[in-house]
């Protein structure tokens, strides 16, 4: 398992490679959604959750002002999140970034509704789950991030 670099990622599947990386990534970890927060269910009444930002976990937009909000990532919120009907179809419309720190560390940027230049693993990521994403059509490619 190599393990240390930062890959651009080209995404096929929006929703599958989010709930790859939430589930990737869970434990020790936080993931933030910024955008329409107001038809994405309960994001924001999810136990633990915050609007303020973190060291790692900033926002992206600062005018307009979007809804922002910082969620732990552990097994009981990711089930939350991965169940909640919406969710998928909300994220794609109403969801601007989608980030995910896990130690500290920024792990995964799904930025711009999920441009296709905007969309960052991170050294936390293991290659075997990004080639595992490209089997599963997730993803098209990714490459190191020079």
């Amino acid at each position: 398992m190599v393990m240390g670099e930062r890959y651009w990622l080209r995404t096929r599947d929006k929703s599958g490679l989010l709930v790859a990386m939430m589930r990737c990534l869970v434990g020790d970890a936080h993931i933030s959604f910024e955008g329409d927060l107001s038809r994405c269910g309960g994001i924001t009444q999810i136990p633990g959750a915050s609007p303020e930002e973190t060291d790692v976990l900033r926002r992206n937009t600062k005018a307009p002002l979007l809804d922002f909000v910082v969620v732990p990532l552990d097994a009981a919120t990711l089930t939350i999140l991965v169940q909640e009907a919406e969710f998928p179809r909300r994220f794609t419309r109403d969801i601007v970034h989608t980030q995910i720190e896990r130690s500290g560390t920024l792990e995964f940027g799904a930025y711009d509704y999920f441009h296709p230049e905007c969309v960052t693993a991170g050294p936390g990521v293991p290659v075997a789950v990004l080639e595992d994403l490209v089997r599963k059509y997730a993803i098209a490619a990714f490459w190191p991030v020079s």
